[in-house]
């Protein structure tokens, strides 16, 4: 294993990280009551003023999210795949699909989007900030 090979998956990594990010801020975001995050933003919370900006354009809200998670699992896959295509000739390609598409849907879809319907309050103030950022630069491409 070379050391190309490392940084790859250390990316891979980063990659399914970020996808699970976007995934748990897109559940965390829409499953909020807007009756408390007015509350919240009314008593001076700012975190509570993103989450009602953000969810003002939903559509576009979820637009970059969407994107910017098949952004990241795109780029998960095609490294991952370049890997195992090295490691494994074109047999890589069939063992890069099957391992991507799980790890992807269990760890990247499926455990943040539950962990953010359990824990909605948690997610979405965690999220909140940084989707304000990424609605500012990949929110523009998907509107």
């Amino acid at each position: 294993m070379t050391g190309s090979d490392w940084l790859s998956l250390v990316v891979v990594l980063l990659c399914l990280l970020i996808s699970a990010f976007f995934a748990g801020s897109e559940t965390g975001l829409t499953a909020s009551s807007r009756a408390r995050m007015t509350r919240l933003e009314k008593q001076g919370n700012r975190r509570a003023a993103i989450v009602n900006r953000l969810l003002s354009q939903r559509e576009r809200l979820i637009g970059g999210l969407m994107l910017g998670n098949n952004l990241v699992n795109i780029a998960a896959s095609a490294l991952a795949t370049g890997v195992l295509l090295a490691w494994f000739g074109t047999a890589g390609v069939a063992y890069a699909t099957l391992i991507m598409t799980v790890v992807v849907v269990v760890f990247s879809e499926i455990l943040p989007k539950t962990a953010a319907f359990n824990a909605p309050d948690v997610i979405r103030h965690q999220g909140a900030r940084a989707g304000l950022d990424g609605d500012r630069s990949v929110g523009a491409v998907a509107a």
